[in-house]
């Protein structure tokens, strides 16, 4: 080979390991980046509860009976209707001691806000 072509073939080598190490380096991490997945397992929709609260509301007698002695309450229902709560809704319910309905109401929102879990 001819001394100037072989100057240029080594030049030529020296751009093409240039352009190799500039990709190595420009390339994207392969490194996987991993977020946590967190569910939240809500209560049930207590639409049950709801109906109850509702009937307490709307009847001053029914809401006495309810908040003087629930068990009753949920015995004779209201107006022919019962009310199909969860164990843990009737045992919540039946547990709480509270003068009006505002309070009554307060104490499941926290009970049963406090009873959701959170898995990590």
């Amino acid at each position: 080979m001819p001394d100037g072509v072989g100057a240029v073939s080594t030049y030529l080598n020296s751009i093409a390991a240039k352009s190799v190490r500039k990709a190595r380096t420009s390339m994207i991490p392969t490194h996987v980046i991993q977020t946590p997945i967190y569910t939240i397992v809500a209560p049930t929709d207590h639409t049950e509860l709801s109906r109850l609260l509702t009937a307490a509301i709307v009847n001053e007698q029914f809401k006495t009976l309810l908040l003087d002695d629930p068990g009753s309450a949920l015995a004779n229902g209201y107006l022919g209707e019962t009310f199909q709560l969860t164990e843990e809704e009737r045992a919540l319910l039946v547990s709480i001691r509270a003068g009006t309905l505002t309070e009554l109401a307060k104490q499941l929102t926290g009970a049963l806000v406090s009873n959701r879990v959170l898995i990590g």
